[in-house]
């Protein structure tokens, strides 16, 4: 799955929604406003689907048998743990709801049962509700014989005894049930079939593609979405010195269509995904650190874009999160500002949709935060429903958490450190740079966790569910880590942890083990393909080949392009020959019936070992 707009609010029993809320009233100025209740459908097409084809998932809402008519947001959750209070790691994506009183997300799913339900957002005007949770739309998805399986063959000779080691790859989530059959192409059968069971997550080998740019630095951040609206993952990236964003239609297997570029204005960098005009199509808004504004580029569902007048923010916007900061159901922005110098503090500049896709300068809300402060993600992080922030404080080593009114405006933050330096600020300190939101321990409440440069370790911000948060111990990483996803690694529902590491060159996958702790053996490191140009800045991770594995899309700092690495399993099968042999072995991925993956085979030449008593 892929996550359009991560961000999760839901703090209610959304069954007992109708029957408690259809009285409710909540102050707003000067007088009380009715809310109103309301009630969401969910449909599926087609009722059937099948491996490898995008399903359309349709919310319906309606209040007193009505379509509604104003604004709303709809979030799609599939095989939630919790249907009453879905996590954030199980969104598929949140959409606008359009002019027709619907929302529509169109997604690949993945081989396996699903489980889905659409939840609308509660506003100030209108109730939450959800679809029906006693009997979700549920399906399963049957895995063919078309993923990708990879064969490598490899013999070492010792003490007269051939040893054989084959490695297969599978790029799916499905676990193989073939069997692997090595063979004497010249004398026959060497051994029999050996089962494959035992498998290891992981990902390819990275696959380098052009994002646009003519520049050999400066790509910085990619976000992922539908833009032509086909149910396959596309990606947006900020080329910083050609000044545009380059959008690359996915092909559904993992490659991309070659980029178009579209203008933006100077050092595009942080790109913000969803629906602002309320047409049902996806639109774009980018930072743009050179010249201070946001560019709004609106999509029409083809995969093309218009550029909009750019909306002047302040000094250096960087990072950009989107949310309902007013519950008014139309999709808004906040962006993180530097301050002029190292002794100015920054700003949240948070920029109100008017409902209509503009964002009126007249209309933005500025809070004061630290010094340098650079990422910013949101979610319900108070216990209220209102959307909150968390801003990394870069100079000061610290982290901001500052808790929404549910009008646009923020409490002022509470600071947690990060620090693991020896100096508490600028920097020779540990600096905050990249901050993402999952639920890492699984009690229903989003956390945070931080990469940190000038440090080998990321730190999570556990939510108490009180509208705090406590700071936990360090997990290590390698050098520098720069950017940070969660994500589900190994298709447990837990939320793991990618980190793309600038000093290492590195990919860590941190795996979790559900309760929010990640031993020293969870971490695996991905170092850099041999050869491929840049190093790792910035990832986002989408389901792009559609085998229900996540894949890992990273930016190159000093490139000009960025890397796919798509998520697999791999078997290592092992048998010995004993005795002198020359020929060729051939090793020969057999699938069971019912497997989803294609047969394949590789092979050696082994040289004449002398024969000799085993040791």
């Amino acid at each position: 799955m892929f996550l359009f707009n991560p961000v999760s609010r839901i703090r209610y029993s959304a069954a007992m929604l109708p029957a408690c809320i259809a009285m409710l009233t909540i102050f707003t100025g000067s007088a009380l406003a009715v809310v109103s209740p309301t009630v969401t459908t969910l449909t599926l097409l087609p009722a059937n689907p099948v491996v490898g084809n995008p399903v359309l998932l349709t919310a319906s809402v309606t209040t007193a048998g009505a379509n509604i008519t104003s604004n709303g947001l709809v979030s799609f959750y599939d095989n939630p743990a919790n249907t009453l209070n879905p996590s954030i790691n199980s969104l598929i994506g949140t959409v606008e709801v359009n002019g027709a009183a619907k929302a529509r997300l169109r997604f690949v799913p993945g081989v396996g049962p699903h489980q889905l339900i659409a939840v609308f957002q509660p506003t100030t005007t209108l109730s939450g509700s959800s679809s029906n949770l006693a009997s979700p739309v549920a399906f399963t998805i049957a895995g063919k014989k078309t993923y990708v399986t990879a064969s490598k063959l490899t013999a070492a000779s010792s003490a007269g005894f051939y040893g054989l080691l084959d490695i297969l790859t599978f790029y799916g989530s499905p676990a193989p049930n073939g069997k692997l059959t090595l063979t004497d192409t010249t004398n026959g059968t060497v051994s029999k079939a050996i089962p494959v069971v035992a498998t290891t997550q992981g990902f390819a080998p990275t696959v380098s593609s052009s994002s646009g740019s003519t520049h050999a630095v400066g790509v910085q951040i990619s976000a992922t979405g539908d833009f032509n609206e086909d149910g396959v993952p596309d990606l947006a990236v900020s080329n910083l010195f050609d000044g545009n964003v380059g959008i690359l239609i996915g092909n559904g297997n993992g490659t991309f269509q070659p980029a178009v570029t579209y203008t933006t204005s100077a050092g595009p960098y942080g790109i913000g995904v969803g629906d602002f005009n309320g047409d049902g199509h996806q639109d774009l808004a980018v930072t743009n650190v050179g010249a201070g504004t946001v560019s709004i580029l609106t999509g029409d569902g083809t995969g093309v874009f218009t550029a909009q007048t750019p909306v002047a923010v302040g000094y250096q916007p960087y990072e950009i999160t989107v949310g309902d900061f007013n519950n008014d159901g139309a999709l808004d922005l906040a962006v993180t500002n530097f301050g002029a110098n190292n002794t100015t503090p920054g700003q949240i500049v948070v920029l109100l949709n008017n409902g209509r896709g503009g964002f009126p300068v007249a209309k933005q809300v500025v809070t004061p935060v630290g010094l340098d402060p650079i990422a910013l993600v949101t979610g319900n992080f108070g216990v209220d429903g209102n959307l909150g922030l968390v801003v990394a404080n870069s100079y000061e080593g610290s982290v901001g958490l500052l808790l929404g009114n549910g009008d646009g405006s923020f409490q002022p933050q509470v600071v947690y450190s990060t620090n693991t330096g020896s100096q508490t600020q600028g920097n020779n300190g540990s600096i905050p740079y990249a901050a993402a939101v999952g639920d890492f321990n699984n009690d229903g409440f989003p956390d945070v966790v931080v990469a940190t440069l000038n440090s080998s370790s990321v730190t999570i911000l556990q939510n108490t569910g009180a509208g705090t948060f406590t700071v936990q111990p360090p997990i290590a990483t390698d050098l520098n880590p720069i950017s940070v996803a969660a994500f589900n690694a190994d298709g447990s529902g837990n939320a793991s942890i990618a980190v793309a590491t600038y000093g290492a060159n590195t990919i860590d996958i941190l795996t979790n083990d559900g309760s929010g702790t990640f031993p020293a053996s969870s971490l695996t490191s991905i170092p850099s393909t041999p050869g491929a140009a840049g190093v790792y800045y910035g990832l986002t991770i989408a389901d792009l080949n559609g085998d229900g594995k996540p894949d890992i899309a990273t930016t190159n700092f000093n490139g000009t392009g960025f890397g796919i690495q798509l998520g697999t399993q791999t078997v290592a099968a092992f048998t010995t020959v004993k005795g002198t042999f020359t020929g060729t072995l051939e090793a020969d991925y057999i699938p069971a019936a019912g497997d989803a993956y294609q047969k394949t085979a590789s092979s050696v030449t082994l040289p004449a070992a002398s024969a000799t008593k085993k040791k």
